[in-house]
């Protein structure tokens, strides 16, 4: 469906955009012929003929075309050529409360606008009677509208006598049941196109779908980056044109600096470097072009230290693996800019634990997987992974650190609750650490991926693998040979005991943490998003999400803020 527009641009609401009374539309046929040779057979001078039936119907300013293969891929081509024509495309948001606003919402395809990653869907498919009820402001809100059907009441006297309509908003398509007739064909048409002409006239309203993430066109409003997020390795591999080089990006950009600053409109600076040290600043500047978003990254300013920039600067080419949040609500990625529903709702689980004495940047008490079992806990040890031994050495702790791993540990109380702990490192140990959403996207979705692991069989299986006689293994803080005895209390314990996934990220602290909430801001909104969503998942399998920050002493934190 299109627009006839003047001087290039769409209709407006003040415009007289088409009539709404009972005039048959204006129809415009054209019948042709396709002949083409069968796929089966080559230079046989055989042929199969198709034909076809091209329509063109006007009503006011707006018009239907209905065309098949290749002259509708065409007429798509023809709109998006410049010098631009005088028709437009129905802008999306138009079709979409057309189509969804008012009826029940029966089938959605949606697509995800979040950056790749193996514990999200990159598309999704629903169907029910109720869909826009279905749809989950914590799960949904980075899935964006590709196409839908809904059960549409075109006469308001019959407001029971519903039509399937089904449309793909970018494409300003429309789809509908096979006709009786081509009177009835006719009258369908007319129908929707009064439904578009009253849209358009109505103006601007809020988004029929709600929770979905929304494409925009423009970057205006688009302002005040506040972080950037990059995949991990692991979301790469496997992905559609995925490369060595991309992975191993990948893997730099998720252990390095990544501190935004917002410069004008879309802009912003970019403090980065390695190994918890910045060594100079980046600019990346935004655009728009074709439809699909440019981020241009430059070295700005002198670096103190060049050769930790340059293998960040290297690596941040790969654009697809990025994803830049705004403080207005918009997110950014290679494909296109987008706005997002953020629920304000705080995340209920987190505890604020002790970390002194600890060094919250060294997760591990050693690089070499064959040393962290030996030294784990160990004296001297002042790693987080000698934090959780200590804090967790009330009944049976084992450390599962390696490949395939159930989680870093797994702990089973006196009183059969069972814990899977999940522990990554803080990025700095400054007491002015600020809210960093990409210090959890890895290790959330590591723990909402194992918390299959909550199921007793599922992870007396696992811990029984190749570890299972060489694993640091503690009862009661106390170092045992092995995991044995906790195998062989997972087998009675009861299946009703209590079941939680626990991550340990000391990089929040709770000063910040409060801080930001207090001026709910777009960092601490976006995580705890995050967190609830993960929340849901466990809670879905019958366990419970537990997050532990790190509450400063006093005087540490005294001086503690919040970047924006």
């Amino acid at each position: 469906m299109y627009a006839l527009t003047e001087n290039g641009n769409p209709p407006q609401p003040e415009q007289s955009v088409g009539s709404t009374d009972d005039t048959d539309p204006e129809v415009h046929a054209l019948v042709y012929t396709e002949r083409s040779e069968p796929a089966w057979v080559k230079d046989s001078g055989l042929f199969d003929v198709s034909h076809h039936l091209a329509l063109w119907c006007s009503h006011g300013r707006f018009v239907a075309v209905r065309a098949d293969g290749y002259l509708a891929d065409a007429l798509q081509r023809w709109l998006d050529r410049e010098p631009k024509p005088m028709f437009r495309r129905i802008p999306a948001d138009i079709l979409e409360n057309v189509v969804f606003r008012s009826g029940e919402v029966t089938n959605l395809w949606l697509r995800g606008v979040h950056t790749r990653r193996r514990t999200m869907a990159d598309t999704k498919y629903l169907s029910g009677p109720g869909l826009r009820d279905a749809l989950n402001p914590n799960t949904d809100s980075s899935f964006a509208l590709g196409a839908g059907r809904g059960e549409i009441a075109l006469d308001d006297a019959s407001p029971d006598d519903t039509e399937p309509i089904g449309c793909t908003p970018s494409k300003s398509t429309v789809w509908v049941k096979q006709s009786a007739d081509f009177q009835d064909f006719l009258k369908l048409t007319r129908e929707i196109l009064v439904l578009v002409a009253s849209a358009v006239a109505a103006g601007s309203m809020p988004p029929a779908l709600p929770w979905l993430a929304t494409r925009l066109t423009t970057l205006s409003g688009v302002g005040a980056a506040y972080a950037l997020v990059t995949c991990s390795a692991d979301e790469v591999g496997g992905g559609t044109g995925s490369s060595d080089d991309a992975r191993n990006a990948a893997a730099l950009l998720e252990d390095a600096e990544l501190n935004v600053r917002p410069a004008s409109g879309p802009d912003f600076y970019l403090e980065v470097g390695l190994g918890g040290r910045v060594g100079g600043v980046l600019k990346c500047v935004v655009s728009l072009q074709e439809g699909k978003v440019r981020l241009a990254f430059g070295i700005h300013g002198a670096p103190t230290d060049i050769t930790l920039v340059r293998p960040v600067l290297d690596a941040l080419k790969y654009t697809e693996l990025v994803t830049v949040y705004y403080e207005s609500g918009h997110a950014l990625t290679s494909d296109a800019v987008w706005e997002s529903s953020l629920a304000s709702a705080a995340f209920p689980e987190w505890r604020w634990a002790d970390f002194a004495g600890y060094d919250v940047t060294a997760e591990k008490p050693s690089t070499k997987p064959a040393e962290v079992h030996a030294l784990a806990g160990t004296a001297g040890d002042r790693s987080l992974f000698s934090w959780v031994a200590h804090t967790f050495r009330s009944g049976l702790l084992t450390c599962d650190d390696g490949a395939g791993e159930v989680a870093d540990f797994v702990h089973l109380a006196h009183d059969e609750t069972l814990s899977l702990i999940h522990v990554k490192a803080a990025s700095s140990s400054s007491a002015q650490r600020s809210v960093a959403v990409q210090r959890f996207e890895v290790v959330v979705g590591q723990a909402v991926k194992n918390a299959v692991y909550l199921d007793g069989e599922n992870l007396r299986s696992a811990l029984s693998g190749s570890r299972a006689s060489n694993s640091a293994a503690w009862l009661d803080g106390v170092r045992v040979a092995d995991r044995s005895d906790m195998l062989d209390f997972l087998k009675v314990r009861s299946p009703r005991a209590v079941g939680r996934v626990i991550v340990v990220q000391p990089h929040m602290t709770q000063t910040a943490y409060e801080s930001a909430w207090r001026a709910s801001t777009m960092p601490v909104r976006l995580l705890d998003t995050l967190l609830n969503s993960a929340r849901g998942s466990i809670v879905g399998v019958g366990g419970e999400l537990q997050v532990w920050g790190a509450r400063l002493p006093v005087r540490a934190a005294a001086g503690a803020k919040v970047s924006r």
